[in-house]
Formats: C-alpha cells, sequence, structure tokens
C-alpha cells in the first residue's frame, strides 16, 4: 500500500499537479469562510456548514483524478500507434472534464443556498427567530414555563477593592455565559447587583425579583490562583439544589476553562438544553490575559451602568476610558473590551461632552475592530447598534445591529431599551413601550426602565400611567434627581397646581429649567426670575435643546413688560450662544435657540431664517422628538414674525404628533 502512496505522490509531484491542488485549498477555505459568515449572519443551523466541509472533502480526490487526466490527455501515448486513445480512457476524459468539475460544484452549492432560503422562510427555527425576522423584532418576555435565573455579587471575603474588581469580572463573565442559554431566563445585572448589600432570604428576593433559582458564590484569589465556591438555591423554599468548588491558575487559560464548565453545570442543574452554538459561545473565552480582563472589569464598571452614564461622575467615567485602553493596549484581541470602548466613545458624543472628528473616528474604530475580532459575538453587534446610534445617528442601521444581537443579548435590558430609544425616535412610541416593557421585566430592580417608560407616556399625554410609572422608578432610586422631578411634574400636568413642584426645589438649590417653565406657566415673573441661576454665562443643555438661562430671562422680561431688560438679557444669551456655534456649526439646537434669542430681540426675519434652518438640520423623518420640538420653534418664530401661514402650518403639523407643554405655546396663546 505505501509502495503505491508513493508512486502516487511522485506522479503528482513529475505532473506538476501543486498548482492545482493549491488552488482548490485556496478556494476551499474561501468557500468555507463565505459559509461560516452567512451561517452566523442568518443564524442557519449547525449542520449546514458541516454538509459544505463535507462537500469540499468529497471534492478533493475528483479534483486530483480530474488534473491527473486532464494533464494526460496533452501527453503522447506509446501504445496508442493509431492516434486513437483507448476506449477506458475516453471516457475517463470525458468525464473527468474541469467543465464537469466546476458545474458539479456550483450545482452542489446552489443546491446548498437553495436549502437554505427554504429552512430560511419556512422552517427558521422557532417563532421567535421567524419574528425577528419582520420588519420589527417583537421582543421577548421572560417565559413563565423557562428557569428565571438571578446570578447575586459574588462574595470576597479578603475585602481589598483588588479582589472585589476580579470578582466582579468573574461574576459578569458567569452571567453572560448563562445568558447565552436559550433555556433559561437570566436577569439583568443591574437587578442582581442591587442584592449586593441587601442581606434578604432567598424565598424574599425570588418574589421581589420574580426569579425561581439564585446563584450565589464566594471567590477567593491567592496569588496566580483563585478558588470558587458556587451554591444554586430554589426560592420556592430556600433549599439547595447544588453547590460544588472549582480551583482555576490564573498564569494559562484555566479560570475562563472553568467559568465554561461552571455555565455549563448550571444549566444542566436547572434542565435547559444547551445547543451546539449555545455551547460554542459559552466555551469562547473573552481574552487569555487576566491583566486585560481585569483593567477591562475596572473600566466597565466605571464606564457602564448598563444603562447612561451620568455627568456629575464625568471624571470617573474618564477614568473608566482609560482602563479600557489599557485592556486592548494589553490584548490587542480583545473584542469586548474594544466593544464597551466604542460605547463609551459614543457618550462623549451624544452626550455633547466631546463630539471632536478625533473622537467620532475613535468610537468608530473601536466598533468596527470588535466585530472585525468577533463577528459572531452579540456584543461586537450591540457595540455597533451603539456607535450608529449615539454617534452616527443612523436608527435603520443600528436596529438592524441589535437584531443581529438579540439571541446572545436575552438578558440585556440595556439592548431592548436602546430598541427603545430608536423606535421613539422614529415616533413609533406604542410599539416603544413594549420594548420598555421588556426591559422592566428584565431588570425589574433598575429605576432606568420605568425612568424612560416616564418619558414615552407623557410624550403620549397618558399622564396618569406616567405618574405611576414615576413613582415606580423614585421607589428604586431615589438618589437620581429625575425620579424625584418626574413625580412632582407629572402631579402639576394632572392639575395638582403649582405646589409640589415648588416644594421639591425648596429642598434643592431652587435653580432648574422646569421650574422656570411652571412658574412662567403661572405669570409668576418674580419666582420665575429666581428659578434662573444667577450666573448669565449658564446653559441648560441636553441631547435635544441649548438654553442659555439669559434666554429665559429675556422672555420673562418680555412677558413682564420690561422690554428694555429682555434686550440686554437676549443679548447676553446670544454672546453665550456664540461658543456653540464655534464648536458645532451644524448643531440644531443652537439654531433653534438662535430662533428664540433673535425672535425675542425684534428681529423677526433673521429668527424665521434660524428657525427654518433648524428644521432642516432635524426634520422629523431624521428624528422624531427632536424634529417636534424644532417645528414649534418655528411656529413660534412665525407667529412672532407675522407669517400666519408658516405658523399655522408648523401648528397643524404638531398638532397630528403627540402633544406636549411648554412655554412656547404659551407665547404663541399670548
Amino acid at each position: 500500500m505505501f509502495d503505491h502512496l508513493r508512486r502516487l505522490l511522485r506522479e503528482v509531484h513529475r505532473r506538476s499537479l501543486w498548482q492545482a491542488l493549491g488552488i482548490y485549498l485556496v478556494a476551499s477555505w474561501a468557500v468555507l469562510q463565505v459559509v461560516d459568515t452567512l451561517g452566523g449572519a442568518l443564524n442557519l443551523p449547525d449542520w449546514f456548514p458541516s454538509f459544505a466541509f463535507a462537500a469540499l472533502i468529497v471534492g478533493f480526490p475528483i479534483v486530483l483524478a480530474t488534473a491527473i487526466v486532464q494533464e494526460s490527455s496533452a501527453e503522447p501515448e506509446a501504445a496508442d500507434t493509431e492516434g486513437e486513445r483507448p476506449t477506458a480512457a475516453a471516457a475517463a476524459l470525458h468525464i473527468l472534464s474541469w467543465r464537469n468539475v466546476i458545474m458539479a460544484g456550483v450545482t452542489i452549492f446552489a443546491v446548498w443556498g437553495a436549502v437554505a432560503a427554504v429552512w430560511l422562510l419556512f422552517a427558521g427555527g422557532s417563532p421567535e427567530d421567524s419574528a425577528r425576522r419582520a420588519d420589527l423584532v417583537p421582543p421577548v418576555t421572560a417565559s413563565a414555563a423557562l428557569p428565571a435565573l438571578a446570578v447575586l455579587p459574588f462574595d470576597t471575603p479578603g475585602g481589598n477593592d483588588e479582589d472585589a474588581f476580579f470578582a466582579e469580572g468573574v461574576h459578569d463573565e458567569l452571567r453572560t455565559a448563562l445568558s447565552r442559554v436559550s433555556g433559561l431566563t437570566v436577569f439583568s445585572p443591574v437587578s442582581s447587583n442591587a442584592y449586593r448589600e441587601r442581606l434578604m432570604p432567598a424565598v424574599a428576593i425570588g418574589a421581589e425579583l420574580g426569579a425561581t433559582y439564585l446563584l450565589e458564590g464566594r471567590v477567593q484569589r491567592f496569588g496566580d490562583q483563585v478558588r470558587m465556591s458556587l451554591f444554586l438555591t430554589t426560592t420556592s423554599d430556600g433549599s439547595q439544589l447544588w453547590a460544588d468548588s472549582y480551583r482555576a491558575d490564573l498564569t494559562g487559560r484555566g479560570l475562563f476553562d472553568i467559568l465554561s464548565e461552571v455555565a455549563q453545570a448550571v444549566a444542566n442543574e436547572l434542565g435547559a438544553v444547551i445547543s451546539s452554538e449555545e455551547l460554542r459561545r459559552i466555551a469562547r473565552r473573552s481574552t487569555n490575559s487576566i491583566e486585560a480582563f481585569e483593567s477591562y472589569m475596572r473600566g466597565f464598571a466605571l464606564t457602564n451602568d448598563h444603562y447612561e452614564p451620568i455627568e456629575s461622575r464625568l471624571a470617573e467615567f474618564e477614568a473608566g476610558v482609560r482602563y479600557l485602553e489599557e485592556a486592548v493596549q494589553q490584548d490587542s484581541t480583545f473584542a469586548l473590551a474594544y466593544a464597551a470602548l466604542a460605547g463609551a466613545y459614543g457618550w462623549f458624543v451624544l452626550r455633547r461632552w466631546d463630539v471632536s472628528p478625533a473622537r467620532r473616528e475613535a468610537a468608530r474604530s473601536a466598533a468596527f475592530k470588535a466585530l472585525e475580532l468577533a463577528p459572531d459575538l452579540p456584543e461586537s453587534h450591540y457595540a455597533m447598534a451603539t456607535y450608529l446610534y449615539r454617534v452616527e445617528e443612523n436608527y435603520e442601521a443600528a436596529l438592524e445591529e441589535l437584531r443581529r444581537a438579540d439571541v446572545g443579548l436575552r438578558g440585556d435590558g440595556a439592548a431592548s431599551l436602546l430598541s427603545a430609544y430608536i423606535l421613539r425616535r422614529h415616533g413609533k412610541y406604542d410599539e416603544a413601550l413594549v420594548y420598555m416593557e421588556r426591559a422592566r421585566a428584565l431588570d425589574p430592580r433598575s429605576d432606568v426602565p420605568f425612568m424612560q417608560s416616564v418619558r414615552t407616556l407623557r410624550t403620549l399625554g397618558r399622564y396618569e400611567e406616567a405618574l405611576e410609572m414615576a413613582e415606580r422608578a423614585y421607589a428604586l432610586d431615589p438618589s437620581r434627581p429625575i425620579n424625584g422631578l418626574d413625580r412632582v411634574e407629572l402631579r402639576y400636568w394632572l392639575g395638582e397646581g403649582p405646589g409640589p413642584v415648588r416644594a421639591y426645589f425648596e429642598r434643592g438649590d431652587g435653580v432648574s429649567q422646569t421650574l422656570w417653565e411652571v412658574e412662567f406657566r403661572e405669570r409668576n415673573w418674580d419666582a420665575s426670575r429666581r428659578a434662573l441661576p444667577d450666573d448669565p454665562d449658564f446653559v441648560f443643555t441636553d441631547q435635544s435643546e441649548v438654553v442659555p438661562s439669559a434666554m429665559l430671562r429675556g422672555w420673562t422680561e418680555w412677558a413682564d413688560g420690561n422690554s428694555s431688560a429682555a434686550d440686554t438679557q437676549f443679548e447676553l444669551a446670544d454672546q453665550v450662544l456664540r461658543r456653540f456655534r464655534e464648536r458645532e456649526v451644524d448643531d440644531f439646537r443652537v439654531a433653534a435657540a438662535s430662533a428664540q434669542i433673535l425672535v425675542g430681540a425684534g428681529r423677526f426675519v433673521e429668527g424665521l431664517a434660524d428657525a427654518r434652518r433648524a428644521v432642516q438640520m432635524m426634520p422629523l423623518e431624521r428624528d422624531y422628538g427632536r424634529g417636534l420640538r424644532v417645528l414649534e420653534n418655528l411656529a413660534l418664530a412665525a407667529g412672532a414674525a407675522g407669517n400666519a401661514a408658516v405658523a399655522v402650518s408648523a401648528l397643524e403639523e404638531c398638532c397630528l404628533r403627540p402633544p406636549r407643554r411648554g412655554p412656547p405655546w404659551i407665547l404663541l396663546s399670548d
């Protein structure tokens, strides 16, 4: 047998067939890459790539035989003295032609594509998968039939910050692995982490959170070794279902192998079936560098509260970004760290902290790098979605990336909220509320899904429902200022008068744009003045508006009949606004504010021009909510300029939309 093999190799070498075989191998590699990419993107079953691989293996000897026969056909045959080939050789030459081989290969992969198309159209997995290919991705609420698992924060007996960050990283890695299992409902870390300092029995936590099982643990680190003790408890009676201890070596890959083993053991204990694709995702290591892993977890903890950063923690947020940058320097293949960086950089742009081209490019590069390193990682697609939403404002593309990430982010309420934000910017408020309901189910201990529901319901004019959500958000986190403000402001809109709003601000510094709006509506001009800061350079700013406090003072003086004082304030406001013009030439918020300032100063033609420019920069089709605000602004400017046709047209457009109430409407009615 070995003699035959040696003769075959000599023949292959003699006939110079290495080129044909090399081309076949390179082509096979390219085909497998395409098949693997399509399989992941279209969520095809595991046997589709296997079918392609088997076809390529079968094709190898056929290509080899064809190459030998075709080369032989070019050589003179000593036995063929009359110039005619033997019948068998002629038949082989006819069958094993390059044309036939290529046609056979094309046919096989055409059949593969047809079967894949049929599977996508008619057998595309679960009803959830089929719905995902619809116009919108219907939210997947937690099913009562699935085990609902909360992975509680792990204890660290040492008590130092280093061990605490490390334990938090281990906790998040394990929770993420478990969330990959479709047979489990795993609560988001925001809700699970709410029990870090709360000593409650398992039964009470289960009743409050809605979890049927709790996974608790203890992480101890000894130099290059780590020991984990884990306990799985049922919340029905507090009994322990499972417990085990693990040791891992931090110098190698031991930690991530152990975490994969733990995730599989817990899922099996809860009766969840793990598919081969889920098993592959669970077994995937985020990094092989413990140093990079620790830097990532420090950065992740400081930059991501799973929803939105708070401006008062900007210095802390920037420190977290530096940790993430260290992580990618320590491991340039760390896709999760790049994904987190993309999200963090995107916040700088969305919050208008830094909108420079360099910051935008940093966000883009991080998002694309994460996707390049791990195209099948849900977090990579989520990172791309955040970049498209926060930086590019390409909402359709962001929603498509969220569709791709959805399967692997079942337990992440932030992904559901991002879908809701996108739908809300398209004016699809009712559909956005469905996603917010999903986020509330995944994160029942987080105030943010409730707080965002308040905004949506209030826009729709459903104030009673909005107040109920505001009360729940406040109960979950009374320290977040907006939660307290929402409660009293909604009570004002429901007819309780300005008393609750005034009482709320008396407990603070008494300065707020909201308080000014309420006092302005009440025609209480002195109180309106007191509601504004003394600093003439102060600016109220968010994603939708740039409002110099001097502009609000100008409108107060104008309403109170002090035209000279109003002109002075509007001039101050225009000077303040110049800083924003220099920083962002095409900022619709600046154009809208400029329109109000110019109209207040009596420069109606210029004000109307700026109002029109703001509408052009932010049309309703681009962003529904912000587009509605600039339309209101246009109605105010046109009305003040005496252009009734434009004012009425803008008002009619606004009245077709969910209602808003605010000072522009008061000014128009006056």
